[in-house]
């Protein structure tokens, strides 16, 4: 069920991610979780817009983890201030590494390659 609803989300029109934010920070919303939108300058726009902070939900499996923290950093430089990442790190062979990489990233500003470096850089399995 969780892979079907991150397969309908990521293909939710751009247009419809945009207005749901504006309609839940209308209704009082302290944070707002969304999928990825396809386009990062949508997601700029949607985060620039918003009058509450945008956080991107991890969406469907990626098995390699540089392109996780790939698609973290570009939402990140799109103005999301956070992520909220689950099967990508919970099916992933190094999860802690991982993590660890992403909290770099959220927390500390490091962009995606210093991440990359990080976690390439870890050893041991990090379960």
């Amino acid at each position: 069920v969780d892979d079907d609803v991150a397969v309908a989300c990521a293909l939710m029109p751009d247009a419809t991610i945009a207005h749901a934010v504006r309609v839940a920070g209308e209704l009082g919303a302290d944070i707002i979780k969304i999928p990825t939108p396809k386009d990062d300058a949508v997601l700029a726009d949607i985060t620039a817009g918003s009058p509450v902070p945008v956080v991107v939900a991890g969406g469907i499996k990626i098995s390699d983890p540089r392109l996780v923290l790939e698609r973290v950093d570009r939402s990140l430089k799109a103005g999301a201030i956070g992520v909220g990442v689950g099967r990508n790190i919970f099916q992933s062979e190094r999860p802690k590494p991982l993590l660890d990489a992403l909290c770099s990233m959220v927390h500390r500003g490091a962009s995606a390659s210093q991440a990359w470096e990080q976690f390439h850089g870890s050893s041991g399995s990090g379960a």
